[in-house]
C-alpha cells in the first residue's frame, strides 16, 4: 500500500524489460532497381535486414545462396559477408535498414528468412513512411559515409521510427515461423557468387602482383572471411590462393627474365619479395630451376 509521507506518495517504481534495444541507424533505403542489378557484397560490425517489396532476388550470405520473393525478408548478423543480384527477369524493389543493436535476443534473428504477414507488412509501411521523413539520402563525399537527414524532421519520428522498428523484431521473433532455409537454398546463385568471388580475388591479385600480400590482407582488401576465402578459391581453382599468387608472380618474373631488361636481384625487389634467396627458392619450387638457369635455358634456346 502507498505510504503518505509529507503530501507526498511513495510507489515502488517497476523496471520493465528492454528486450530489444535499438542504439541507433546507420542506413535506411527503399531502391528500385534494374532487372540486371548487382551488389558484390559486404561485410559490417551492425544488422542488416532485406525486404523484398516487389520482384524477386538472389541473396547470398556468407557460403549459402537464397533465392526471395515479395514479401521475404533476411537478415544479416553482424560481420556477415552478403551480396545481392536481381534475377535478370524482374526489376526489384527492396528496402533494407542497417542498425547498431546488442540485444541477446537479436540472435533469434541470425540467418533467418520470413514471408511477412498482413501485420508485420502493416508495420514495415509505417518504417517506411517514418523513414522518407527523416533521411534524404547517403552522403559519399565523406571519409565515412553517412545517410543524410532531411532539413524539416517532424516532431518525433526519429524516436518513433526506432520504436516501430523494435516492435516489429519483437513481433517477428514473438510470432515465430521463420521459412525454412532450405526451401530458400538457391545452388546456382551459390555457384555464380563462388566464381564473381574468384574472378574478383584473380583480378586483385593480378592488380598486385608486384606487392608482398598475405593471406590475411587478401581476406582483408576484399571484404571476405579467411574460412570463406580458403574454402571457395579451392573449389573453384582446385589450389590454394596463396599457391596461385604464387605461380602468378613466377609467371610474371618469367616474362621479365625473358625480356632481359633487369637482373635477378631487381626482378626479385619488382615483385615484392623478401630477398633474392627467397625469390630463387619459390622460383624453383614451381618451375624446378633457378632465376639464373631459367634466364640461361630461354636465352640458349634464342
Amino acid at each position: 500500500m502507498a505510504r503518505a509521507n509529507s503530501g507526498l506518495i511513495k510507489v515502488e517504481k517497476i523496471c520493465l524489460s528492454h528486450d530489444i534495444k535499438i542504439n541507433g541507424i546507420y542506413t535506411f533505403f527503399y531502391m528500385e532497381h534494374p532487372k540486371d542489378f548487382v551488389f558484390k557484397g559486404e561485410r559490417h560490425d551492425f544488422w542488416e535486414f532485406l525486404y523484398v517489396d516487389k520482384g524477386e532476388v538472389e541473396v547470398m550470405a556468407e557460403d549459402q545462396g537464397y533465392k526471395l520473393q515479395q514479401g521475404d525478408i533476411v537478415f544479416h548478423k553482424p560481420r556477415e559477408f552478403h551480396s545481392v543480384w536481381a534475377n535478370k527477369k524482374s526489376a526489384p524493389n527492396l528496402i533494407v535498414i542497417t542498425f547498431d543493436c546488442h540485444s541477446k535476443a537479436m540472435s533469434y534473428l541470425e540467418g533467418k528468412i520470413f514471408s511477412l504477414t498482413d501485420k508485420q507488412s502493416d508495420q514495415l509501411a509505417v518504417l517506411h513512411k517514418l523513414g522518407k521523413e527523416i533521411f534524404s539520402g547517403f552522403d559519399l563525399a565523406v571519409k565515412i559515409p553517412t545517410m543524410l537527414l532531411q532539413e524539416n524532421i517532424p516532431f518525433g519520428s526519429g524516436q518513433l521510427f526506432i520504436g516501430y522498428l523494435e516492435a516489429f523484431l519483437i513481433e517477428l521473433i514473438r510470432a515465430g515461423n521463420p521459412q525454412s532455409a532450405e526451401s530458400k537454398v538457391h545452388v546456382i546463385m551459390k555457384e555464380r557468387v563462388e566464381n564473381d568471388i574468384v574472378q574478383g580475388i584473380r583480378q586483385f591479385l593480378r592488380q598486385n602482383i608486384k606487392e608482398n600480400l598475405s593471406f590475411t590482407d587478401i581476406c582483408r582488401e576484399n571484404m571476405i572471411s579467411e574460412t570463406q576465402l580458403k574454402v571457395v578459391f579451392k573449389e573453384v581453382m582446385g589450389i590454394s590462393v596463396m599457391k596461385y599468387f604464387k605461380m602468378q608472380k613466377i609467371e610474371e618474373a618469367k616474362r621479365i627474365i625473358r625480356e632481359d631488361s633487369h637482373n635477378i636481384t631487381q626482378i626479385a625487389d619488382m615483385l615484392g619479395y623478401s630477398s633474392i634467396f627467397h625469390f630463387s627458392k619459390c622460383f624453383k619450387d614451381v618451375t624446378g630451376m633457378t632465376p639464373t638457369e631459367y634466364g640461361t635455358s630461354v636465352h640458349a634456346r634464342i
